[in-house]
């Protein structure tokens, strides 16, 4: 890659699916030719040309934090977001990546922007029972009550999901038990439901 970077070729072709270089070496987790890339200044004044904004999503969903941090001191957005409107911290936060979550965070991202469904990244988290993002999120004053497009909370996910030490979590942030999803469920028949003895 220094070779060719060296060159006169030009580096901004895409290829058939429209990924950039530097989607490809997102994609691959290679931290040090996505640094390699960006240190360019036709990548850098054009950065989302070259997908810096899909590569940033690809990256906090895989848990790439080095990458994620190179993107967002490229001047990324950090609340961008795919079609579904899931931005990079909920995929981040689906995924149990907390130390994206953090970095994501501390560079100013929102932990409060809903996705189509209306899930915030606290719902994503508590659904996939990360413990570790649900404690950050809750720290930076996550909103535990905020209902879902089916009127459930994170604490509804988290309990139909049997994921005890979230719950416990969520009920210690002062969240709802008591509140009803659109289907009349409370927390504890979603407990029940899932099996959570």
């Amino acid at each position: 890659v220094q070779m060719l970077l060296k060159g006169d070729m030009s580096i901004i072709i895409k290829d058939h699916k429209g990924h950039t270089a530097l989607m490809k070496a997102t994609e691959h987790g290679f931290e040090s030719i996505v640094g390699l890339l960006l240190e360019k200044s036709e990548v850098r004044i054009n950065i989302d040309n070259w997908m810096g904004r899909e590569a940033l999503l690809f990256a906090a969903e895989k848990g790439y934090t080095g990458i994620v941090e190179q993107l967002l001191n490229s001047d990324v957005d950090c609340d961008f977001h795919d079609s579904s409107r899931r931005t990079t911290m909920a995929l981040a936060a689906a995924n149990g990546n907390r130390d994206v979550v953090k970095l994501l965070l501390d560079k100013g991202a929102s932990w409060a922007i809903k996705d189509s469904e209306n899930r915030t990244p606290l719902h994503h988290a508590a659904s996939g029972g990360y413990e570790g993002v649900v404690e950050i999120l809750l720290e930076r004053k996550a909103d535990s009550s905020s209902p879902d497009i089916h009127g459930q909370s994170a604490l509804h996910l988290a309990a139909e999901r049997a994921s005890i030490k979230v719950t416990q979590k969520l009920l210690a942030s002062k969240a709802n038990a008591n509140a009803r999803s659109s289907d009349g469920q409370t927390v504890l028949h979603r407990a029940a439901w899932g099996g959570s003895f």
